[in-house]
């Protein structure tokens, strides 16, 4: 029984654990990264999608027509400026009492 033998073998598997242990851990975080990567495409896409719809309601398209057509409507619209905001009849008539 040689026990430098043994410690070198012992070591080389542990060694190998330890490397398939980081691997895995090396391949989690490159999957978490493309999942990331992929969710930033889609919302960038989807803001895209919903500035080319205004675009086309804009030219005179209703959405009635663009379903028709089969192209999906996008799930949020496009931000635009904020609408005025609107006087209150009942708080006018409150304050005058």
């Amino acid at each position: 029984m040689d026990i430098e033998q043994i410690a070198r073998a012992a070591a080389a598997e542990l060694d190998q654990a330890r490397d398939a242990k980081v691997k895995s851990i090396t391949d989690l975080a490159s999957s978490a990264q493309r999942v990331a990567d992929a969710r930033a495409a889609v919302v960038d896409a989807e803001r895209e999608h919903a500035k080319a719809y205004q675009v086309a309601e804009r030219a005179g398209w209703d959405e009635k027509t663009v379903r028709k057509l089969g192209i999906d409507v996008p799930q949020r619209r496009a931000g635009g400026r904020p609408r005025a905001a609107r006087k209150d009849a009942t708080a006018d008539s409150s304050t005058d009492a």
